[in-house]
């Protein structure tokens, strides 16, 4: 960066000389400077003329070098701070140790001193490498300002996800995060009610269409869900395992008059379901999966049912009411219902149309190659197939996960994506699974073994694990020996993982190379 540090007409000197002079000399250049700027030529003559009266007998050619002199005080004013600030940025020592390329070194020393095994490759000749010369090579890594500056703030992005994951695997926080989201859908709904209820006295078509567009989500959802529930009827269950019904519903064989008593039952069965789900899991996320991808398939319905339809109505009645600049023609009531409620509305379907899209978008990609179709078919049979949506999140965006469904549904594309977003993972530390028994069928299947093994070593390789555990049941022998064990040899800070033994011991299988490095 010779332009900027250089000798001669470097820039840094040039602009503090300037810095200072603007602090030294007085502001009547940059007076002079503007009115020249900003004047007429009659107006820039008079002011000349004045300018001569009072300094003397000072030409016009001092008067152009003051204005000028003017202008670089000003810009020097601005631009000194910023060159300060990145002279101090590109010649400071990051704050924190650039551990992740001193783990890469200390691997080539181990390699190269053949303590650790390494893959059989063709052997290509090369000169021996003093170990003065290689000190050096490793003392100017990433030695210079521009490298230091991106390793500086790699650092403090890395220190902000950090603590941003650790914040969110506190319980307090996960708590927040579903009473603030429970909260949104109860007030979404609310608001829609109270805007029907106050539309109702002086503008009750409008008032109608509201109320219908908020019913219209549980008829979508009763036709969707109607396979499902038949199923579950039949077996004398009730359509959700967290909403009981009456067993003489449930009872009942005959197709046609199970389905006139859902087509009954079904608006205020789900109805109930929604604000009972809200009420009891405020402060904890559910329990089951299958309560999971109800409340995820409800938010979805809600999008399509109900804001693509409530959205430009309310957008309408909001025009009506407010009537910009006269430009409709005017109502007898226009005060029937507050603005801010309207806004309040418009605001919250907005945000559900955008949710449920970008909810759609990612984890039909993650669980099903991005087919759609096959996405919506399996969420209507409440998540077969699928991992619930706020796990893969969990696996994304905390440092500490702990397992506690039932992932018997799960079929093993949606667990390979499970383990893919661990890999991808920057701030995952611990994972522990108590019941793992889902992965013993694809681990004993012929067909699906291979990417039963892809997907632990894509959850082992993750690079910032640091603890793994999988509880309930007992890997297959051939799993840990193929798989496991040389997954964990590969990682360098996942020191050990424990597995259940058939006495149900916990015991740990030791990462030899993650102790050499430490």
């Amino acid at each position: 960066m010779p332009f900027l540090f250089g000798s001669g007409h470097s820039l840094v000197p040039l602009v503090l000389s300037f810095a200072v002079r603007a602090h030294a000399t007085s502001t009547s250049g940059a007076a002079a400077w503007w009115a020249s700027t900003s004047s007429t030529p009659e107006e820039l003559h008079d002011n000349n003329s004045k300018l001569v009266g009072r300094h003397g007998n000072a030409s016009s050619e001092d008067s152009e070098m003051t204005s000028a002199l003017g202008l670089v005080e000003i810009v020097g004013m601005v631009l000194a701070p910023l060159l300060l600030v990145r002279f101090y940025l590109c010649f400071m020592k990051p704050s924190t140790g650039r551990v992740r390329g001193r783990r890469d070194y200390e691997r080539i020393l181990l390699l190269e001193e053949g303590e650790v095994s390494q893959p059989q490759r063709p052997k290509v000749q090369q000169a021996p490498i003093a170990k003065a010369e290689r000190a050096e090579a490793i003392r100017r890594f990433r030695a210079d300002p521009w490298s230091r500056l991106c390793d500086c703030l790699a650092a403090v992005s890395g220190c902000i996800t950090a603590c941003i994951a650790s914040v969110a695997s506190v319980p307090l926080a996960a708590a927040i995060r579903c009473a603030l989201g429970r909260s949104a859908f109860i007030l979404d709904l609310g608001g829609d009610t109270a805007l029907a209820c106050l539309l109702s006295a002086h503008h009750p078509t409008w008032a109608r269409l509201v109320g219908f567009f908020v019913a219209l989500p549980y008829l979508v959802l009763a036709c969707l869900l109607w396979p499902s529930v038949r199923d579950k009827m039949h077996a004398g269950r009730p359509p959700l395992d967290e909403m009981p019904m009456p067993e003489c519903v449930t009872g009942v064989q005959v197709d046609c008059i199970l389905g006139l008593l859902w087509a009954f039952l079904a608006i205020p069965y789900l109805a109930i379901a929604d604000f009972s789900m809200a009420v009891k899991y405020l402060l904890a996320k559910p329990t089951q999966a299958e309560a999971m991808h109800y409340m995820a398939l409800r938010r979805i319905v809600g999008a399509v049912g109900e804001a693509d339809f409530q959205l430009p109505l309310q957008l309408y009645i909001w025009l009506r009411l407010a009537n910009p600049r006269g430009l409709l023609p005017p109502l007898e009531h226009d005060n029937a219902v507050p603005l801010w409620l309207l806004a309040l509305n418009i605001a919250s379907s907005a945000y559900t149309v955008f949710d449920a899209y970008n909810f759609t978008r990612k984890f039909a990609a993650l669980q099903t190659q991005d087919n759609k179709q096959l996405f919506w078919t399996r969420m209507c049979s409440l998540g077969q197939g699928l991992m619930p949506a706020s796990l893969l999140r969990e696996f994304e965006l905390q440092q500490k996960v702990v397992v506690t469904l039932n992932l018997s549904h799960a079929d093993i594309q949606s667990v390979a994506a499970l383990c893919l977003v661990a890999r991808k993972s920057r701030v995952l530390q611990s994972v522990t699974f108590t019941d793992c028994r889902f992965l013993l069928p694809f681990c004993n299947s012929v067909v699906d073994r291979v990417a039963c093994r892809n997907a632990l070593r894509d959850l082992i390789l993750c690079p910032s694990l640091r603890h793994l555990e999988f509880r309930g049941a007992q890997l297959p022998p051939e799993i840990i020996d193929d798989t496991v064990c040389p997954s964990l040899q590969k990682h360098p800070s996942l020191r050990a993982i424990h597995l259940v033994e058939p006495d149900l011991r916990l015991v740990q299988l030791r990462n030899a190379f993650a102790d050499r490095l430490e």
